[in-house]
C-alpha cells in the first residue's frame, strides 16, 4: 500500500536488472533456502536474524540490502541514466538505515512498520492478545482498497502516511497515460479510433476497418510511441484507416 514502499520496490528491482545485464552486480549473495529464509525474514521485527548462504556465510537481510545498494551507487556514479535513479538511491538508502537503527522510526513510510504500530495501539488499548481475531481482521482491512474502509487509505486521507504523488497526479493518471511510452499511443487509439479497435494488448492494437483481415499494429518496444513521436501522426489521423495507411507509409 505505501507509496515509498512501491517505488522503492520498483526503483531498487530495475537498477538491479540493469547491473546484471551489463555485469555489474558483482558478487551477490545467494540464499541457501530462499523460502525458509523468507518465512524467517518475515517474522523478523529486529531485522538483525542472519539468514544462511549458499557459500556458508550467514547475512542479514539488511546486510544483503546494503550489498545492492552499494553496488547501485557505484553503478551510478559515472552515469547519466536513468534520470530516476539517483533518487532511488536517496530512498533505498534512507530506508534502510531507518530499519538498522530503530524498524519503528519508518512509521508511516514501510507497510509493515505502519501495520504492525496499528495493531499494537489495539493491543494496548483493548487487551488483545496477538492471536486475537479481531487483529487478523484489521490485518486484512489495512489493505482494503476501498477508500473509506481500508486502515491505510484512511490514514493517507489524514496525512499520517508518507506520500510520494498527490491526489491531483493520481486523478489524472486514471485517464491520461504516460507521454513517455507505448501507452501513450494506445491511449490515443483507444479513445481517438475506439469503434474500428477489435483488441489492445501491452503489444499490440488490432484494428477493423472493414478490410479482408483485422488490422495488426506491433508495439513492442515499451519505449517507442509516446507523445514526442506518435502526437502529431494521431492528431493528422481523423480515422483508424488513415492512420493505419500513414503507418505503412
Amino acid at each position: 500500500m505505501s507509496e515509498v514502499c512501491t517505488y522503492l520496490k520498483l526503483g531498487s528491482a530495475a537498477l538491479v536488472l540493469m547491473m546484471v545485464e551489463d555485469g555489474e552486480a558483482g558478487d551477490a549473495p545467494v540464499l541457501a533456502q530462499p523460502v525458509k529464509s523468507l518465512h524467517a525474514v518475515s517474522h523478523d521485527l529486529t531485522c538483525r536474524r542472519t539468514v544462511q548462504l549458499k557459500d556458508g556465510r550467514a547475512m542479514t537481510p539488511l546486510e544483503i540490502q546494503w550489498h545492492y545498494l552499494e553496488h547501485a551507487q557505484r553503478y551510478l556514479k559515472e552515469r547519466a541514466e536513468p534520470a530516476w535513479g539517483p533518487e532511488v538511491l536517496t530512498v533505498w538508502e534512507r530506508v534502510l538505515a531507518g530499519l538498522e537503527d530503530d524498524p519503528m522510526s519508518l512509521g508511516g513510510v514501510v507497510d509493515w512498520v505502519t501495520k504492525y504500530q496499528v495493531m499494537q495501539r489495539y493491543v494496548d488499548r483493548d487487551g488483545l492478545d496477538w492471536s486475537d481475531d479481531k487483529l487478523k481482521l484489521i490485518d486484512v482491512q489495512y489493505h482494503d482498497v476501498r477508500r473509506d474502509k481500508g486502515i491505510y487509505n484512511r490514514m493517507a486521507a489524514a496525512g499520517r502516511v508518507e506520500r510520494m504523488v498527490d491526489e491531483a497526479e493520481v486523478a489524472a493518471a486514471m485517464t491520461s497515460p504516460p507521454l513517455d511510452t507505448r501507452a501513450y499511443f494506445r491511449g490515443r487509439c483507444l479513445e481517438k479510433y475506439r469503434d474500428q479497435v477489435a483488441a489492445a494488448g501491452w503489444d499490440s492494437i488490432i484494428f477493423d476497418v472493414g478490410r479482408d483481415t483485422l488490422q495488426r499494429v506491433p508495439m513492442m518496444d515499451p519505449g517507442r510511441g509516446g507523445a514526442d513521436m506518435t502526437r502529431d501522426l494521431l492528431d493528422r489521423c481523423d480515422t483508424a484507416e488513415q492512420l493505419l495507411d500513414a503507418l505503412q507509409r
